[in-house]
This record gives structure tokens, C-alpha cells and sequence, in this order.
């Protein structure tokens, strides 16, 4: 991953914890999980 904070192409909808992330590939503020290290 070049960028992590960039959005995905072609991605319409992300779950996160059974909460909705990413909505017609808008983020919709939701911050239910966490990154990565």
C-alpha cells in the first residue's frame, strides 16, 4: 500500500464491525475499527 488513507477504486460499500464505513464510496464518518501497525 502506496497510500492507506487513499480510496479504493471500484469499492461501494465497506462493513466495519458491522458498521457501515464507506457508503456509495463516501466515508460516512463512522470510525469503528482501528489500523494496522
Amino acid at each position: 500500500f502506496e497510500d492507506p488513507r487513499v480510496h479504493p477504486v471500484g469499492i461501494h460499500h465497506v462493513f466495519v464491525n458491522g458498521k457501515m464505513a464507506v457508503k456509495n464510496q463516501e466515508t460516512t464518518g463512522i470510525l469503528a475499527g482501528e489500523s494496522v501497525p
